[in-house]
Formats: C-alpha cells, sequence, structure tokens
C-alpha cells in the first residue's frame, strides 16, 4: 500500500550568485531505468485468432509496466532467440516475450528477463482460448512487473504543490539540479535535501527546504508559495547560506609578502609559498581546523651602509577558524593560529672590496592570520584568493617581524 504524506516546506529566502553557466535540466523520469521490450514477429504458423491473442499478452505487459510508472519503455521485435539479441542491447534491462501456436488453437508463452548481462528469470505458461485468455494475460504480465521490480530498488515519488503565484520554479536534491517546474518526480529510495529556487535578474533566491526521506512506493508531496513580487536582489554576494557541502580542503597558493614591522626603512617585497590542509565541521559545523606549512624570502631592494640582507622563514602554523558556504561555488574562510618557525638571516657585509658572510640560524614562536575566498572548479578543484598576517617573535631583539601576504592559491575541497 501506497503511504501518503504531506510535507510543507518552511519558507525561507536565501540569495545565492548563479554560476555562467547553468548545469543542464535531466528530464524526470532521467532517474528511471530504461527497459526495453522485446517481442515476436508474425510467422506462418499464426492465425488471425492466435495473433490477436499474442498482442494482448503485449499490450498487458506494456499497460502493466506503464501503469507503474518505474520505468523508461521502448518496445521492439525480433526472429531472434533472446540469448542471441540480448547482448547487443543498450539498456538496464530487457524483457522478452515469445508466443508460438498450439495444435489446440492456444498459444505456447515464453518470458524471459535480461539484467546485468544475464537472464535472472524465465517461465513458460500457456495462454488458453476464449475469456479466460483475459485473466491469463494480465497475471503474466503483474507476474513480468513483480519480478522485473526485484531485480531494480525501489521508487519513492514527490509531488510538488505552488500554492502561490503561478511562475517557473527549479528543483534541487541534494545541491543537484533535477527539474523544472515538475508536477511530480520519481527517486530511489534515500533522505534528499530538497530546495525549491526561483531565478531573478541573474540571482537565485531559495524559496524553501525540506529534508525528506523516502522509501519504496512513498508518495510524498511538497507544498510551497511562490510570491509575486521577487525578493531584493542584493548588490553584493552574500556569504549566508548555513550549509557547507565540503569535509576536506587542501590548498597550495604563493604569496607577495609585503614587509610590516619589524623592518625599519627596508623596501621591497618578498615571496612565500604556502600548503595547507583544512578539516571542516571539527568541533561544531562550519569550524575548521588543520595546518600550513610556509616558506617566506625576503631581500630588501639594494644595500644599506654596505649591508646586504636576506631572510628566510620557514614556518609550520596550526590553525583554527569559521567557514561559510560554498554559496553556488563560493566559500569564505578565516582563520588564525600559533606554530614554530626556523628563521635563516644571511648577512654580506663588503666595506673594503672583500666580502664578509654571516648567517643567524634559530627557531621563534609563528603565528598567522588569514582571510580566503575559495571558487569552485569543477567537481573538486578549488581557486582560492588569500590576504594573510605572518608574523615571528624574536626573543633576543624583543622584536616582531611580520608581513602582509596577497596569495593566489590551487587545490580541492571534499
Amino acid at each position: 500500500m501506497r503511504s501518503v504524506v504531506s510535507v510543507c516546506i518552511l519558507i525561507t529566502v536565501f540569495t545565492v550568485f548563479l554560476p555562467a553557466q547553468q548545469p543542464g535540466v535531466p528530464a524526470p523520469e532521467a532517474v528511471q531505468p530504461r527497459v526495453i521490450l522485446v517481442f515476436g514477429v508474425t510467422t506462418p504458423e499464426d492465425t488471425a485468432v492466435t495473433e490477436e491473442a499474442r498482442e494482448l499478452l503485449e499490450t498487458a505487459i506494456e499497460g502493466e509496466l506503464r501503469s507503474s510508472l518505474r520505468y523508461v519503455l521502448t518496445r521492439t521485435r525480433t526472429a531472434d532467440a533472446p540469448e542471441r539479441h540480448a547482448p547487443g542491447l543498450r539498456s538496464e534491462a530487457a524483457v522478452f516475450a515469445r508466443t508460438a501456436p498450439r495444435r489446440d488453437g492456444s498459444l505456447r508463452v515464453e518470458l524471459d528477463i535480461w539484467r546485468d548481462g544475464r537472464f535472472v528469470w524465465s517461465l513458460e505458461s500457456q495462454l488458453p482460448l476464449g475469456r479466460e485468455r483475459f485473466r491469463v494475460a494480465a497475471d503474466l504480465a503483474r507476474s513480468v512487473e513483480r519480478e522485473l521490480a526485484r531485480t531494480f530498488p525501489g521508487f519513492g515519488r514527490i509531488a510538488f504543490r505552488n500554492t502561490g503565484f503561478d511562475q517557473p520554479y527549479y528543483v534541487y536534491a541534494n545541491g543537484t539540479l533535477i527539474g523544472v517546474s515538475p508536477r511530480a518526480l520519481e527517486l530511489t529510495p534515500g533522505t534528499y535535501n530538497m530546495e525549491i529556487r526561483r531565478r531573478d535578474e541573474g540571482f537565485e533566491h531559495v524559496v524553501g527546504r525540506r529534508s525528506v526521506t523516502l522509501r519504496d512506493e512513498d508518495f510524498l508531496e511538497l507544498r510551497f508559495r511562490m510570491e509575486r513580487n521577487p525578493p531584493p536582489v542584493p548588490g553584493f554576494l552574500r556569504l549566508t547560506d548555513p550549509t557547507d557541502r565540503w569535509n576536506a580542503l587542501f590548498d597550495i597558493r604563493g604569496a607577495v609578502m609585503i614587509p610590516q614591522q619589524g623592518f625599519g626603512d627596508l623596501e621591497g617585497v618578498g615571496y612565500g609559498a604556502f600548503a595547507t590542509a583544512l578539516f571542516n565541521h571539527v568541533l561544531f559545523t562550519g569550524h575548521v581546523f588543520g595546518f600550513e606549512a610556509g616558506y617566506i624570502n625576503y631581500r630588501p631592494d639594494g644595500e644599506m651602509d654596505g649591508l646586504d640582507l636576506e631572510m628566510e622563514i620557514t614556518s609550520l602554523i596550526a590553525t583554527t577558524g569559521i567557514s561559510v558556504g560554498p554559496v553556488s561555488k563560493v566559500d569564505y574562510i578565516v582563520r588564525a593560529g600559533g606554530g614554530m618557525a626556523l628563521t635563516r638571516t644571511k648577512v654580506w657585509y663588503d666595506p673594503i672590496g672583500i666580502a664578509f658572510k654571516f648567517d643567524d640560524n634559530g627557531y621563534a614562536p609563528a603565528f598567522a592570520g588569514s582571510m580566503e575566498f575559495g571558487f569552485g572548479v569543477g567537481e573538486a578543484m578549488r581557486f582560492s584568493l588569500n590576504i594573510s598576517y605572518q608574523g615571528i617573535y624574536e626573543e633576543a631583539e624583543d622584536q616582531v617581524f611580520s608581513f602582509i601576504g596577497l596569495g593566489l592559491g590551487l587545490g580541492g575541497r571534499f
């Protein structure tokens, strides 16, 4: 028995920016398996009576499968035996129905189901003459539908009812667009995060969202209300979607490092390279924690009183913070942390034409903070823009040396 549940979507409105390329819209039946009905051809032994009985059986089988609303059906005929014809079929399953007249005027019936490269069910029966043939044909059709259903997972059905203004709406399941203004969709059993969205002026607005659980042969109805006037379109991208869809992130970036504290009147910029690994939802939703390894090289422009200076900083930072998004394809992360750095300062001194070189190596506490935007590319790749603050504390000099970094990164989120 089909269970009927009415689910009312709580109306909330979020605004997300649409990517330049919209994903394709699959037809509702795209979630249904494709099945080919393979029937036999007329033979010289057939009479008008047996041909009528054969058509009755074929119509009963096709009607039973279509009324189940589970499959996308196509129909063909062949004189070949099933074992010869089946391997060349391009479908998820095939139903073979062959008949042959018997001496008493009835039909010998052979039914087969082909699935996953083999025959999974076969039945031999007889279709009698007279009124009895209608009942037998219906019984055989129900047997085919029942056995075919066992080879596929079940389906639940979701109907959509707009109680407001009539305009196109877009249905998403777990973040994937699955239909445009559908009256109903069939999905395999499971739990889905359903969203109803509208599109206005290049922006997509979430009208409502609801988590639903489908069981085999469930029927759910999602009700929502479309307003005549859309919400105001913001002049900036609002990163307020509470749904984070990534659990881990890896990023490698290069950066221009602008010296700040501790460098006095020295001029010029350095460069940096960083590798970051983050995990999301560690202590609560949106909490990130991870590690960042970095290298900074700074060599001021020109010389100062005969001195030529170069500083190298190699650091390992434990970092934590908050992530938001992705909204559409964009995520936003703010984080900070601390760790240790290996510093190496090289000084060249050439007062009288003879060069002297001094190296000073040591360990120092390191700290960092950053603000980052990530842009999804394809399924998992991610391009990032990063603004960071990197610093070390030299205890011997009681001095903080720090940089502002402007970086570009490439990595992935999963």
